[in-house]
């Protein structure tokens, strides 16, 4: 199967869970609290300041930074047009929010969807603060879905968050030094002079933990 149709397949999944789950456990119907304007802004300004949590976790923790390396060497593999960029980022978000806040949120409350939301996106021992880091987004998510009374806020940041980390990555294949900074904190990065490759000014951004821990370029990603 190729790969890019298997990334829908999670979502897909949600998709199908959630249709039974609202088909035998029907979640109450709610009013939205807010206008269409200020649920686009609250939309807007939670993935934004989702995003700029993500850029200094990404420059401050380690831990995030090998994480985000790695997503972004699995999706760049991908090839992903800016289509389908854009695609993968509606299906993921939409489907992700239709059945963690859409149905799970009435159904388990606010911390139990976080909870789940946060173990269903697994980084592996070394990419602890990655996971935690869902289960913020998870809260959040849920916050401003029980606090607008509507789920439009979530699919927004959900979605601006998920376009984000997918066309960040070059569509061309192109991609960084696995030993750069990730998506979130790309804005860093500055393009090695021509013939530098992996030269000493390059090597010397790095701490002495970092240089002796990154992968040599064109390493396979590390195991979750």
């Amino acid at each position: 199967m190729d790969r890019r149709l298997a990334l829908l397949l999670p979502s897909l999944t949600l998709l199908l869970l959630t249709a039974l789950g609202w088909t035998l456990w029907p979640p109450p119907k709610t009013e939205p609290r807010l206008a269409w304007p200020w649920l686009i802004v609250i939309g807007v300004a939670t993935g934004a300041t989702l995003l700029a949590g993500a850029t200094l976790l990404e420059r401050t923790v380690p831990s995030f930074r090998r994480t985000s390396r790695r997503l972004e060497r699995l999706v760049r593999d991908l090839r992903l047009p800016r289509g389908g960029a854009l695609l993968a980022a509606l299906v993921s978000g939409v489907s992700e929010e239709l059945f963690f806040r859409g149905w799970l949120l009435p159904s388990a409350g606010l911390w139990w969807q976080a909870l789940v939301f946060m173990l269903l996106h697994p980084a592996g021992r070394a990419g602890w603060s990655y996971t935690l880091y869902t289960g913020v987004a998870g809260l959040a998510f849920g916050a401003v879905t029980v606090a607008t009374g509507s789920l439009w806020p979530a699919l927004i940041a959900h979605v601006g968050v998920n376009l984000h980390g997918f066309s960040s990555v070059a569509p061309d294949g192109g991609g960084t030094d696995p030993r750069a900074p990730g998506r979130f904190a790309r804005s860093r990065v500055r393009a090695p002079a021509s013939g530098a490759g992996d030269g000493p000014g390059e090597e010397a951004s790095l701490s002495p933990g970092e240089r002796e821990s990154a992968p040599p370029p064109g390493a396979a990603p590390p195991d979750p």
